[in-house]
């Protein structure tokens, strides 16, 4: 038989006895973020963990899997499961430390089962985000299967009933199913972590090339802002420059007119001197010859 989940994805239920079911889910709802306190671990962490237990039950949810550090927090996680026993669906909330919880819970006909993705204040609200994204890739599918360390994908959701079973009736004693689902569960939250390092990374590489441009273009500006008074200078000794030149122009040009005027005047002299003498001259030989 195949049912349809809120994301159109088939979910195949199996009647035989084979411990890789998948068991049938109800209907999924919204639920609200669980508001639960931390305590202090270092400051760009992501932490995972798995806990199931019977649905409808009120005993305690059973660590299925838990990243380094994670199962320490079983009080706190107790406390988040508590706030959405009767939800089911994907939440995010800020708690009052600065950690981000973000959480799936999933209920099915006979076994309650949640993700948890715990995210420290270290990182920004923008990469939080992108970190919940990327595990909701991780665990939205009905058929997800994670990689284990050596690189084999795994049915994550398998392996809990698997694990379940195991806890419950002891069975499939010689498969490690809480190792393999651990391992999963570890590779998965790593590839994650890594994804936002290099992510990190990246971003402080362009932001220190932008620091670096901003700081040749203020070197600039106080390189400019340096030379302003000499440029200043320049600029008002080449006024001054252009200034004497207009005036040198101004006085050539009257010292020409004034010395042609005396040449002229000169010339002028010289030519009615010269008349005078030749006519002087003409007088004398005319008187000479006895013409006057």
């Amino acid at each position: 038989m195949c049912i349809r989940d809120r994301y159109g994805v088939s979910w195949w239920c199996s009647m035989s006895t084979d411990p890789l079911r998948v068991q049938q889910p109800i209907p999924l709802k919204n639920y609200g973020a669980a508001a639960t306190e931390m305590g202090s671990t270092p400051e760009r962490t992501i932490g995972g963990v798995v806990a199931c237990r019977k649905y409808n039950s009120t005993s305690p949810y059973l660590l299925a899997a838990a990243t380094e550090g994670m199962a320490e927090r079983r009080p706190e996680l107790d406390v988040a499961a508590q706030a959405i026993v009767t939800m089911d669906g994907f939440a995010s909330g800020k708690l009052h430390n600065g950690w981000t919880v973000f959480q799936h819970k999933e209920l099915y006909s006979d076994l309650s089962l949640i993700f948890f993705l715990l995210i420290s204040p270290g990182y920004s609200d923008v990469e939080v985000r992108a970190i919940e994204a990327r595990f909701t890739d991780t665990i939205k599918p009905a058929d997800a299967k994670w990689k284990d360390p050596t690189g084999v994908r795994k049915p994550v959701r398998s392996l809990v009933l698997i694990w379940e079973d195991q806890q419950r009736e002891s069975s499939n004693a010689g498969f490690n199913s809480s190792q393999n689902l651990r391992g999963c569960l570890e590779t998965e939250i790593a590839v994650i972590h890594a994804a936002m390092e290099k992510r990190r990374k990246e971003d402080e590489a362009m932001k220190a090339k932008t620091n670096l441009i901003k700081a040749q273009a203020l070197d600039a500006l106080e390189k400019v802002a340096q030379r302003e008074p000499l440029i200043q200078r320049n600029l008002e000794a080449s006024e001054s420059l252009v200034t004497a030149t207009r005036r040198f122009q101004e006085t050539s040009h009257d010292l020409e007119k004034k010395y042609c005027w005396e040449n002229c005047r000169c010339w002028v002299y010289i030519g009615v001197g010269v008349t005078l003498a030749l006519g002087v001259l003409i007088v004398v030989i005319l008187f000479v010859t006895g013409k006057i």
